[in-house]
C-alpha cells in the first residue's frame, strides 16, 4: 500500500506547483 502514500504525494505535489503558477 506504500504506492498509494507515494501516489498521494506526487499529486499533492502537482497541485502544489499548479498552484504556485496560478
Amino acid at each position: 500500500m506504500r504506492q498509494i502514500k507515494h501516489l498521494i504525494k506526487y499529486l499533492m505535489h502537482i497541485s502544489e506547483k499548479e498552484n504556485s503558477i496560478h
